[in-house]
């Protein structure tokens, strides 16, 4: 009987420490919503060990799940005290740049609000698609059929 190579396939159980901590940091970031006793199931450690491992590097899995839940209202107030910060003593002092930059930024957006297209797109494009699409749909024929192009 031929002989087989062993592979030593790191169970939880065997990963070192810092093996443990990085793929309960690389869960979390991926899965914000992933629970501590989730994670904890995933790596086959207690939940304590992995909310401390969090807690270490600034992953605070409560605040991280309450932020999830409320991010937009969260952004929005964000937005409402940066609006209210910026008086006009402050946009006289901005610079040509940083007005230019903000002027973008802020016509984009309206626009978004307001439905309107946010990127410039050729006509010609939009043309030669439909025209691609057209002809794709007058080639296509049944098996056993025949089109004459």
């Amino acid at each position: 009987m031929p002989r087989t190579r062993q592979i030593e396939l790191r169970t939880p159980a065997r990963q070192t420490n810092n093996e443990v901590i990085k793929t309960v940091i690389r869960l979390k970031q991926d899965n914000p919503k992933m629970t501590a006793a989730d994670i904890a199931r995933s790596v086959g450690r207690d939940r304590s060990s992995v909310t401390r491992a969090l807690k270490r590097y600034g992953m605070d899995t409560k605040r991280v799940t309450q932020y999830s839940a409320f991010k937009a209202d969260i952004l929005a107030g964000i937005q409402d005290k940066i609006l209210i910060s910026i008086d006009d003593d402050k946009i006289a002092k901005a610079s040509l740049k940083d007005s230019a930059i903000a002027f973008g930024i802020l016509d984009d957006k309206e626009r978004l609000e307001r439905g309107k297209a946010t990127k410039i797109v050729e006509l010609s494009d939009i043309v030669e698609l439909i025209d691609k699409e057209e002809r794709q749909k007058l080639v296509q024929v049944k098996p056993g059929e025949y089109s004459v192009s």
